[in-house]
């Protein structure tokens, strides 16, 4: 397993290296072996096709240190504060003795979705405070559960404004087991009462108990949501490529 372990970590250093590194040391015109860089940050903004690449003292990381007993362990690395922005994803590495140490987050628009979520919560209080008048209810548990599916994907970088991208995507997501289907089946339930709810003269019914299912699901997504944007998010499953021969994977 550590032979494994080591083997996997090389080969997510060289996929840094060929993916960022290499690209810049040509734009810069430098006969420079990637591997020989001995700390790199590398910002990744929405919306920019290019990253900025920091190479050596152009980049400002710090290193996150745990004692025990006996020694100093690192634990990790980051950019350090105001070196990159707060919306960016990043890339950070530092060559320490005979190994080194690599972090990156690619989530962006944090702050941004994690606003959406505060504001989806709101929608969803006002939501079951307001049951006694489904319609409203209803408009505002469609605003609360929409909210956390623009969060996510803002953490993607994808700033939709379409109501139908948002239930495509979300569908893909419970596709791949990342929420529970139950989630996606909520969102086109309520998208498909919004109308009614927004903007009909009559109240639409529901069975006795399903208000309150609902709100518990909204309750889950928000939860869910909010547990992608902490340092141990869940691993996040998609489709790469259909139809996807192993034997062409180098």
């Amino acid at each position: 397993m550590v032979a494994q372990r080591r083997q996997f970590s090389q080969n997510v250093l060289k996929s840094m290296l060929d993916s960022f590194i290499a690209p810049e040391l040509k734009k810069r015109d430098l006969d420079t072996d990637p591997t020989s860089i001995d700390r790199f940050l590398v910002e990744i903004q929405p919306g920019q096709p290019d990253a900025i690449v920091r190479l050596g003292e152009e980049a400002y990381v710090d290193v996150i240190c745990d004692r025990d007993e006996v020694e100093t362990h690192i634990v990790g690395i980051r950019p350090q504060e105001q070196a990159v922005h707060p919306d960016s994803g990043w890339v950070c590495y530092l060559r320490v003795e005979e190994g080194f140490v690599l972090h990156f987050d690619f989530r962006r628009y944090k702050p941004r979705a994690q606003g959406l979520l505060v504001k989806a919560q709101q929608f969803l209080d006002v939501a079951i405070a307001s049951e006694a008048h489904l319609s409203v209810a209803l408009d505002n548990l469609h605003s609360a559960a929409e909210l956390t599916v623009q969060a996510l994907m803002l953490l993607e970088g994808n700033t939709t404004q379409s109501h139908q991208e948002r239930r495509a995507w979300l569908k893909q997501w419970t596709d791949h087991e990342n929420s529970p289907k139950e989630h996606a089946d909520l969102v086109a339930d309520l998208a498909s009462k919004r109308k009614t709810v927004r903007y009909g003269a009559e109240t639409p019914r529901l069975k006795p108990g399903r208000f309150k299912k609902m709100c518990t699901l909204v309750q889950q997504m928000i939860d869910s949501s909010e547990a992608r944007f902490g340092p141990n998010s869940p691993t996040a499953r998609y489709t790469l490529a259909e139809n996807l021969d192993p034997a062409e994977i180098d």
